[in-house]
């Protein structure tokens, strides 16, 4: 006896997601330069009950010059200790409805809705993550945002506890900042970029690689920097794209309300080695078995969940310029 259409269709939703699996994880991170440059920070982390980034908080006081029979200090120096950050997970639908089904009976149609549902779904979850991403300050049960993990707050003043190191006490995990409230735009920008990089340059481990700032600070930029103005094709993993660039270094402008109201227009000078998506194999757009919600009859729901976290290992070698104004 031939499967029900029901049946089947519950198949070929199957077997598409099956085959658009690696993709649909690869494709969340493809189609602008913000998405890319996240996917070069991105590091696995299989088990365990959280996210743990080994984070360097002093120098080794071993290290000594010795002449002919010199010695070395035996005794114990670690510099070394733990960022600790929690396992968060987005999860997302795809429904199959028995409308739908009743409606969409050849295959090619069936493909189309089902490619449809899914493309659907990953613009979704990818604008989900750009605003938790670009969020002014941590919402509970969400990611981190760059806010908490690069404090727009003046260094003196940070408190946030952020990979359970507490920045009130440990002060070596507070991030360099600086207010830009009254600051003239048309006649500090350059010099207020100069001073950034040299707050990560000064660090001692190289200067920002990447510049993650709002829309009008981009344009602010290019309408100020007059000869220092650079525009040059770069490229982000995969992502070739044309911007601004100062000293080398790729500006990454947002468009995100998050980052262009005023006063939270924001620009990032980040380490990309210091930054991390943390994600768990295990649970990186996995998918569920067929699901029958109650009392809708013949409607099948299949779930997706992705487990990660954006995490820092080294606050202090990335700045944050902050309420960047319109003073002109």
């Amino acid at each position: 006896m031939a499967g029900s259409f029901s049946y089947t269709l519950n198949s070929l939703f199957a077997a598409q997601l099956d085959a658009r699996s690696a993709e649909i994880a690869d494709a969340f991170f493809k189609g602008n330069p913000l998405f890319e440059w996240v996917n070069t920070v991105r590091q696995s982390q299989l088990g365990s009950e959280r996210f743990w980034l080994p984070v360097e908080f002093t120098d080794n006081s071993t290290v000594t010059m010795i002449g002919k029979g010199g010695t070395v200090d035996l005794s114990d120096s670690d510099p070394i200790t733990t960022a600790r950050y929690n396992k968060l997970t987005m999860a997302g639908n795809v429904t199959s409805f028995r409308q739908e089904a009743a409606e969409n009976k050849g295959k090619g149609q069936v493909f189309r809705l089902i490619d449809a549902k899914i493309d659907n779904l990953i613009a979704t979850m990818k604008a989900e993550f750009e605003t938790q991403l670009t969020a002014n300050s941590l919402v509970s049960g969400n990611l981190n945002p760059l806010s908490t993990l690069v404090e727009s707050t003046a260094e003196a003043s940070q408190t946030t506890t952020v990979g359970g190191i507490d920045r009130t006490t440990n002060t070596w995990w507070r991030n360099s900042s600086k207010d830009m409230t009254d600051r003239a735009t048309a006649t500090f920008i350059v010099d207020d970029f100069q001073d950034a990089w040299a707050e990560v340059f000064k660090e001692g481990q190289g200067n920002p690689d990447v510049i993650i700032l709002d829309l009008q600070t981009f344009l602010d930029y290019e309408n100020y920097s007059l000869d220092q103005k650079q525009f040059v094709n770069t490229m982000i993993g995969d992502f070739s794209f044309t911007t601004l660039m100062y000293k080398g270094i790729p500006l990454i402008p947002i468009t995100h309300t998050n980052f262009t109201t005023v006063p939270n227009r924001r620009a990032y000078f980040l380490s990309s080695p210091t930054i991390k998506l943390a994600y768990d194999p295990s649970l990186w757009f996995e998918w569920t078995d067929w699901k029958e919600p109650d009392n809708q009859p013949m409607d099948k729901v299949k779930q997706v969940v992705a487990m990660s976290n954006l995490c820092t290992s080294n606050p202090r070698r990335n700045h944050v310029l902050f309420d960047i104004g319109t003073t002109s």
